[in-house]
């Protein structure tokens, strides 16, 4: 396996330190400009992660990329690929690194495992409100027509080509 996942991570990094300084340095666009070229750095990141063969670098690189996601999204609350890239890598990081431990867990340590199936809960949670939010862009009010009629609002969301 290569070792994508270190270049994503520095150049993510790299972009969040020149954020910084230009936000600390100039004008409300150049920040917004270079926020969202991190963001979309984030978003497009394919299957880097997947293609690597270290699961613990992978782990940390994912921790440090969902953290970096939510710091963007402060900044950027709407930005569509974003926040689906986001909803999507909670729900893999959930699955791969947390979820899968607490099944490993139960054969071993009954607490440590449902302690750790709690943790993917929440963690699915997130994903869930990150993926609505993505929705909530360019169908406002699907979420609450999903959580009140589903069919019914998969069915308008079908029929205006979503």
């Amino acid at each position: 396996g290569g070792l994508m996942p270190a270049p994503v991570v520095p150049r993510a990094l790299a972009m969040l330190i020149l954020t910084a300084s230009l936000a600390a340095g100039s004008g409300c666009s150049l920040k917004t400009m270079a926020m969202k070229s991190v963001a979309g750095a984030l978003s497009d990141t394919g299957d880097v992660f997947s293609r690597d063969d270290d699961r613990k670098l992978v782990e940390g690189a994912s921790m440090f990329a969902l953290k970096l996601s939510e710091v963007l999204l402060e900044s950027l609350p709407k930005d569509r690929p974003l926040l689906t890239a986001t909803c999507a890598s909670f729900t893999q990081y959930a699955y791969a690194f947390v979820q899968s431990e607490a099944e490993i867990l139960e054969f071993s340590d009954q607490g440590a495992a449902t302690a750790e199936k709690a943790r993917s809960v929440k963690l699915y949670m997130r994903a869930k409100d990150y993926c609505f939010r993505a929705l909530e862009t360019v169908l406002p009010g699907i979420t609450q027509n999903i959580l009140q009629e589903p069919v019914v609002a998969l069915k308008d969301a079908r029929r205006r080509r979503f």
